[in-house]
């Protein structure tokens, strides 16, 4: 029988954009202080009258620049959040996509070792068909799952393996996707607990339930025989 042997390697989060720019006060304050004093100065020199109402389109003028840098760092970060939310969006969709890969992976495996070390339902089936299941005495001394006997059900590991991104040097807020992606599939649940007697040589059978208990021995002497 086969098992899924995959290496299945998480890609690391996409590269982050660049954020914008800290705004520099000087680039607002410096600009309109210049002109208005620019225009104080030459109307002391020219007449040594200042009209203000000759200041209003020198004023107007000087905020012009900071109003614009305003409004283009505005966009700027705008788009920076966009960025960061559209590249979120696509690494949890490159996430979701191994994810469900992976779960084809682990019902693979978990068909494959309930059809080759079936529960005791299907053990008794084979055994009462006289023959006629291939699956009936089909383990032989040489086979590597000889003598290996199936307890019941519980979590084991996975036949495939599931690799880390390389993580960058600076943590980034995406990389607890693929981490929580590994931690689940550390394990797999609803598996075939097996024992290999060939490895352990004896198996104990222990419980204050003696029903259980001879359940249990009856359903293990039927796996072996």
């Amino acid at each position: 029988y086969h098992l899924p042997d995959e290496v299945i390697k998480i890609p690391p989060p996409p590269q982050q954009p660049s954020p914008p720019a800290n705004p520099n006060m000087l680039m607002f304050i410096l600009p309109p202080a210049v002109m208005i004093l620019g225009n104080v100065i030459a109307g002391l020199v020219s007449s040594g009258n200042i009209n203000p109402v000759v200041l209003i389109p020198s004023l107007m003028m000087g905020l012009g620049l900071p109003l614009a840098n305003l409004i283009n760092i505005n966009s700027q970060k705008k788009k920076y959040k966009k960025a960061l939310i559209e590249r979120e969006e696509k690494y949890k969709q490159t996430i979701a996509q191994i994810q469900s890969y992976l779960e084809e992976l682990v019902r693979s495996q978990r068909n494959a070792l309930d059809r080759q070390f079936p529960d005791i339902r299907v053990t008794f089936s084979i055994g009462v068909a006289a023959g006629k299941d291939k699956r009936l005495w089909w383990r032989r001394p040489d086979d590597a799952d000889f003598l290996t006997i199936r307890l019941g059900r519980g979590k084991g590991s996975p036949s495939f393996k599931v690799e880390a991104p390389n993580f960058a040097s600076n943590p980034d807020p995406l990389d607890e996707y693929s981490a929580k992606l590994l931690d689940r599939y550390k394990k797999i649940d609803d598996l075939p607990f097996l024992v290999d007697l060939k490895r352990v040589g004896s198996l104990a059978v222990c419980s204050a339930d003696q029903d259980y208990r001879l359940e249990l021995v009856r359903r293990l002497l039927a796996d072996v025989v």
